[in-house]
């Protein structure tokens, strides 16, 4: 293991915290819930995907620490107290951006010898690892994004100045001023289309895309020196805050 690689656990890096080096590293995925009905006489039968998306139990990680700095009565005094019996969030920083849950317990202390000794420590782990994403979409008065890559999609919501809709997935949403929550979850990828009722302006390219109503505001000057639009040589800007949506999402993956 590389001694830069750090287990943060309930907001507190192990390997700083208690003067270790992390040596090895175990993961057993999580085990599916199967469902089967037992047929007298004849073949089982599989029937998990009938009553829904397939579950699973938890998973585990195993990690071993050494402790290689002097006091390591100390250093495990610490570390019993950091982690021992305690149910946290936990992050591994060579998987970025995501967040684990579960209780961990240390499994074993081994000595190596006068001044190294090992601790494992072991975490029942939920079999779900989350991470959150988002994305400010101009919309021009519909915008489009496709979410993949993720076992399921969980709690998709927008943030907006303006009401509107969203589709996910062939679904409609009505959403309002301010944060507002479209999807619980969603198995698979998600194609989410946003339209908001009014726009004022985009780039297209090297081209500046003005919504007709605004140009009758404007009073069909030329330059756009009354609001929203501001002539600031050599380009013409525009105020599109009104057109900005965030779109966040909740990733969910073993």
């Amino acid at each position: 293991m590389r001694h830069d690689y750090e287990v943060t656990f309930g907001g507190t890096g192990i390997c700083g915290a208690v003067g270790a080096v992390l040596c090895g590293f175990e993961e057993v995925p999580p085990e599916p819930k199967i469902f089967k009905v037992d047929i007298p006489a004849g073949a089982d039968i599989d029937i998990t995907e009938a009553i829904g998306p397939v579950a699973f139990h938890n998973g585990v990680h195993r990690f071993k620490f050494a402790l290689v700095l002097d006091g390591i009565q100390d250093r495990k005094r610490e570390l019993m107290s950091l982690v021992h019996g305690r149910r946290a969030d936990y992050t591994l920083s060579w998987d970025e951006g995501y967040i684990f849950t579960g209780r961990a317990e240390v499994t074993a202390i081994e000595r190596t010898s006068d001044h190294l000794e090992t601790a494992t420590v072991e975490i029942d782990r939920y079999p779900w690892k989350v991470k959150t994403e988002s994305i400010e979409l101009e919309v021009h008065p519909t915008a489009t994004h496709d979410i993949e890559g993720s076992e399921r999609i969980s709690n998709i919501a927008v943030t907006a100045i303006q009401g509107g809709t969203a589709d996910i997935n062939g679904t409609t949403v009505p959403f309002s001023s301010g944060t507002t929550p479209l999807a619980a979850q969603v198995y698979g990828d998600a194609s989410v289309e946003i339209t908001v009722s009014d726009w004022i302006c985009y780039m297209d390219g090297h081209n500046l895309v003005v919504n007709e109503t605004y140009i009758e505001i404007a009073d069909e000057n030329a330059e756009f020196d009354v609001p929203p639009f501001e002539w600031t040589e050599p380009d013409l800007h525009c105020d599109t805050s009104l057109q900005t949506v965030e779109l966040s999402w909740t990733r969910k993956d073993l």
